[in-house]
């Protein structure tokens, strides 16, 4: 009988501890929480900067897209106004 009794008061003083065993726990479990929180922040912030710089990489090629076009009309323009001056030069002799 002694030592049923010993094993429950054993058992007693482990709950009594319980309760600053879930305390501890709760703080464990909201500091995790706040951890996770930076974390998602985190991971937003960076996906936007990855979209930024996608699009300023977009818009750089597009620039340059657009750039190349300008040297390629320019040259066909001075290709044409060449052709229609030596048109011009035929017609006159």
């Amino acid at each position: 009988m002694k030592e049923k009794l010993d094993i429950i008061l054993e058992q007693l003083k482990k709950l009594q501890s319980l309760p600053s065993q879930i305390e501890a726990m709760q703080k464990e479990l909201k500091s995790l929480k706040g951890a996770v929180t930076d974390m998602a922040e985190s991971t937003e912030f960076m996906e936007n900067e990855v979209d930024r710089v996608k699009e300023s990489v977009k818009n750089k090629a597009e620039k340059e897209q657009v750039d190349l076009l300008k040297d390629s009309l320019s040259k066909m323009e001075e290709s044409m106004t060449r052709k229609i001056e030596d048109f011009e030069n035929r017609s006159r002799r």
